[in-house]
């Protein structure tokens, strides 16, 4: 991830809504009157420019929609030894 994202896990950006699980996260979101995707963006903007937050996102949706595409021209069974057909 760090080689993609250019960022190390430890570095030392101090997130505006730092939070390590899910029940934090939404306590922020209530306390400050945020959306979860309104957090997240602040939480971001702490790395990079919104630009390349959302040209990074757009990358992940079409390699996930490219994922998906594929295994629809695919036919016989998924890989994984479970034997599960498409």
């Amino acid at each position: 991830a760090e080689a993609e994202s250019g960022i190390a896990p430890n570095s030392d950006v101090v997130l505006p809504y730092d939070f390590s699980s899910a029940a934090e996260l939404l306590r922020l979101c209530n306390q400050h009157g945020l959306r979860v995707s309104e957090l997240m963006m602040a939480n971001e903007l702490a790395w990079r420019s919104e630009t390349e937050i959302r040209q990074g996102l757009l990358h992940i949706w079409s390699v996930m929609r490219e994922c998906v595409e594929q295994g629809l021209r695919h036919e016989g069974i998924l890989p994984g030894g479970l034997n599960v057909p498409r």
